[in-house]
C-alpha cells in the first residue's frame, strides 16, 4: 500500500559473528563447501596500552617516579605539570651534574581523566615518550596496573576507580533481566537506598501532596527516573571490545523499559530492606515487653525508617515538661477544662503508636469553634510542627472518590496524618468513615487497574465552625476539641508567643522529650490503662487515657454537651427535637406519617431532605425507622403498623 517503514534502534547493535549464528540456531555449512578466503588477514598490531589492564587515563606517573627513585616535583598545578628526573639521565650529556626541581628539561603532565605525557629535551629522548617510560619501569618491577585506579579491562565485580563505585553489566545477549536484577539487589541492599515498601520500590525523600503540604517520606520510583537515581550509587554499562582485542565496560544509563523489568522484579524486591512505615521522630515502640526507641535511619530489625534529622531526646524534669506543655497550649481559647484535656491528648496520641500496637485506630480530631479566627487549624498544625517539624494542611474533600485518591497517596508515601481545614455544610462520607476504623485500605493505585492493601495508619483530623454537621457514624468515632472566642475583635488579642509555630520548632526536642518523660512515668506506674472506655477505639483508650491519667493530664473523651457548639450529629439533633415536639403535641397516643410530615415542615427539620418528594419521604422514613426504641431526651420511640400504615408514638421512657 505505499507505506514506508523505518528502522529505529534502542541501545547499542549487538556485533554478531557467523560463528555464533551457526551455534545458536544449529546452522551448518552446505557440504562440499569451500571458503571463499584466499589469503590471510594482515596482522593487527596491539597498540601499546593494550599490554596493560589498568587504564592509563588513571595512571598515578607521580607515585611512579617515586617508586623508580626518580625526582618529581610539581611545577604548574593548574596544568598538572611536573618536573621529573629523565630515566634515561645517564645517556644526557650533563650527566655528571645532580638532578634538581628546576632542571624542566624532562617533564610530565597527570591531567584527569587524559592520558599521562612524557617529554625529555635532550637528543638522546626525541623518540621516548610514555610507551617507553612504562616499559622502563615495568623492567625495574613497577606494575603499571598497580598503579591504575580504574581497570580498563573488566573483570566481574571490580568497582570503578572512583570512589569504588560498583559497576553493573546491564541486561543484553547473554546476560537476562533476572540475573541484573539479583546484582542491582546485591549493591543496593546494604546502602539502604531503596526499599521494598508493600511489594513496591521505593527511595525517602520529601513528598509534596498538594500546594500546601509536604511530608518526609516514600517515593515510588518510576521507570522514568530510575536509571539517573540508580547512578547515584552504581555505575550501569555495556561490555564491548575495544582497539586491543580486550572486553571492556562502557559506562550507559539503563533505559525505561529494561528500568520497568526490573523495578518489577521478585529477584530485586526479595533482596532490598523491607520497610513497614516512615517515623518523623524516634517513638517508643513496646517489643517484647519493653519499651525501646529506634535509632535515627533504618531499622532492620522493626522494619522502620526514622527521620536522620529528626530531634535528639534528652532527660527533661516531669515538672518543667508539664510547664512547657502550659505555655504551649497557653494562648489558646478553650471552651472548658475538657477541651484542654483533649488537646493535650491529640498532642500525646501520635507519640503512642508503637505503644497501642501499629494497627491500633484513633479516633477523629475535631476541632470546633463558635466562630472564625479561633485559632482551629492553628492549633492543630502547631501540633503536627511538633511531630513532623512541619505544618500540614489538606483542603477539604468535595466527594469520596476524591477522598480515597486523596488517602490513597498519603499512605503510598508514607504519610502520618491528614487534617482536612475549614469543612463546612453537613459531612456524610463512608469513606472517612470506613478510613477512621479499618485497619487496613485497599484501592485502586492511578494509572494501573489492579487494587493493592496497605496498612492504615493514618490519624484524620479536621477543623470546623458553627453550623457544621455530620452523620451519626462519625459522632462516635470522634474526639471534639472546642475552642470559645468571645471578643468581639479577634485580631486584638496579645499572645505569650505571637510566632508560636515557630517557638514550637526551635523546641521541638524538648517537647517531645518531655512526650517521653510522660511515657516514662506511665511505664513506672505499671502501664494502667485509662479508665473511660472507648469501645471504637479501645487500643487507644488504654494506652492514652492511661498515660494522661497517671501524669494527672486529665481523662481524654467526648464532651457529655457536644454538638451544643458547631452543629455535629444533625439528624440525632433533629430527632431529639422531633421526640420533644411530637411528644407535646400527641402525649401517648399513636401519629400517622403524615402528621409527622406536617410536624417536621413547621419545625424546619431535617433540612436536606424535600418531604413533599417520595424520595424525600423515604429517606426520612428510613431515617426514623432506625430510631426505632430509641431513647432520646428521656422520651422512646415506637413504631407500629404495617408498611403502608405505619404509625409512631413517643412516650416518656418512664411510662412506656
Amino acid at each position: 500500500n505505499g507505506y514506508v517503514y523505518h528502522w529505529e534502534t534502542f541501545g547499542d547493535i549487538p556485533l554478531v559473528t557467523w560463528l555464533d549464528i551457526k551455534d545458536w540456531f544449529g546452522f551448518e555449512e552446505p557440504a562440499g563447501t569451500k571458503s571463499q578466503k584466499t589469503h590471510s588477514s594482515p596482522r593487527v598490531e596491539i597498540p601499546y596500552w593494550g599490554k596493560y589492564k589498568g587504564d592509563l587515563r588513571s595512571l598515578d606517573l607521580v607515585t611512579v617516579f617515586k617508586k623508580l627513585n626518580l625526582g618529581c616535583e610539581l611545577q604548574d598545578a593548574d596544568e598538572d605539570k611536573f618536573a621529573v628526573e629523565c630515566p634515561w639521565r645517564g645517556e644526557h650529556s650533563d650527566t655528571d651534574q645532580a638532578w634538581t626541581a628546576s632542571d624542566t628539561s624532562a617533564v610530565i603532565w597527570c591531567a584527569k581523566n587524559n592520558y599521562p605525557t612524557f617529554k625529555c629535551l635532550h637528543a638522546h629522548c626525541e623518540e621516548r615518550s610514555l610507551e617507553q617510560l612504562l616499559a622502563y619501569a615495568e623492567l625495574r618491577g613497577v606494575k603499571i596496573d598497580d598503579h591504575c585506579s580504574e581497570m580498563r579491562v573488566w573483570i566481574a565485580g571490580r568497582p570503578s576507580g572512583d570512589g569504588g563505585t560498583p559497576r553493573v553489566v546491564l541486561p543484553s545477549l547473554g546476560k537476562t533481566d533476572s540475573e541484573f536484577a539479583n546484582e542491582i539487589g546485591d549493591v543496593l541492599a546494604p546502602k539502604n537506598c531503596w526499599f521494598n515498601y508493600g511489594e513496591q520500590v521505593v527511595t525517602v525523600r520529601v513528598i509534596r501532596l498538594g500546594d500546601v503540604y509536604e511530608c518526609f517520606g516514600f517515593y515510588p520510583i518510576t521507570s522514568v527516573e530510575a536509571g539517573t537515581n540508580l547512578e547515584q550509587y552504581l555505575q550501569t554499562g555495556r561490555l564491548k571490545r575495544d582497539g586491543a582485542g580486550d572486553e571492556v565496560f562502557v559506562p550507559h544509563s539503563l533505559r525505561r523499559e529494561a528500568a520497568s523489568y526490573l523495578l518489577s522484579a521478585l529477584q530485586l524486591l526479595e533482596r532490598l530492606p523491607k520497610v513497614t512505615r516512615f517515623l518523623d521522630t524516634p517513638l517508643p515502640i513496646l517489643k517484647d515487653n519493653k519499651i525501646v526507641y529506634p535509632k535515627p535511619g533504618y531499622n532492620a530489625d522493626l522494619k522502620c525508617y526514622i527521620n536522620p534529622q529528626s530531634p535528639v531526646l534528652s532527660e527533661i524534669g516531669f515538672d518543667d515538661g508539664l510547664r512547657l506543655i502550659e505555655e504551649l497550649l497557653d494562648d489558646f481559647c478553650f471552651a472548658d477544662d475538657q477541651a484542654k484535656t483533649n488537646a493535650v491528648a491529640k498532642l500525646v496520641s501520635p507519640y503512642c503508636r508503637g505503644l497501642m500496637g501499629w494497627s491500633a485506630r484513633m479516633p477523629l480530631w475535631v476541632f470546633e469553634a463558635n466562630r472564625e479566627r479561633s485559632g482551629k487549624d492553628y492549633l492543630c498544625e502547631l501540633i503536627h510542627i511538633v511531630h513532623e517539624g512541619r505544618s500540614s494542611s489538606h483542603p477539604a474533600f468535595e466527594n469520596d472518590a476524591e477522598l480515597r485518591k486523596k488517602i490513597t497517596s498519603a499512605l503510598l508515601a508514607g504519610a502520618r496524618r491528614m487534617h482536612f481545614g475549614n469543612i463546612r455544610g453537613h459531612v456524610a462520607s463512608k469513606a472517612l468513615e470506613q478510613a477512621i476504623t479499618s485497619k487496613y485500605w485497599e484501592d485502586r493505585i492511578l494509572g494501573g487497574n489492579q487494587n493493592q492493601t496497605f496498612p492504615n495508619e493514618l490519624e484524620f483530623s479536621m477543623s470546623a465552625n458553627f453550623g457544621t454537621t455530620w452523620t451519626a457514624d462519625l459522632e462516635h468515632r470522634m474526639i471534639s476539641i472546642e475552642l470559645f472566642l468571645a471578643r468581639e475583635n479577634p485580631n486584638d488579642r496579645r499572645f505569650w508567643h505571637p510566632n508560636l509555630h515557630q517557638w514550637a520548632k526551635e523546641r521541638r526536642a524538648e517537647i517531645l522529650s518531655t512526650l517521653a518523660a510522660f511515657v516514662g512515668r506511665w511505664d513506672t506506674a505499671g502501664r494502667p490503662g485509662g479508665s473511660a472506655p472507648f469501645a471504637s477505639f479501645p487500643e487507644w483508650a488504654r494506652v492514652v487515657g492511661g498515660i494522661m491519667e497517671a501524669c494527672n493530664l486529665g481523662t481524654p473523651h467526648q464532651p457529655s454537651n457536644h454538638g451544643k457548639m458547631a452543629g455535629g450529629d444533625e439528624t440525632t439533633e433533629d430527632m431529639k427535637t422531633l421526640y420533644r415536639a411530637a411528644h407535646e403535641q400527641f402525649g401517648s397516643e399513636w401519629a400517622s406519617k403524615k402528621q409527622l410530615y406536617e410536624l417536621t415542615e413547621q419545625l424546619e427539620l431535617f433540612s436536606w431532605w424535600d418531604l413533599d418528594d417520595r424520595k424525600g419521604q423515604t429517606s426520612f422514613g428510613r431515617a426514623i425507622n432506625r430510631f426505632n426504641g430509641r431513647h432520646l431526651g428521656g422520651i422512646v420511640l415506637e413504631a407500629g403498623g404495617a408498611k403502608n400504615n405505619r404509625r409512631y408514638r413517643f412516650s416518656l421512657v418512664n411510662n412506656a
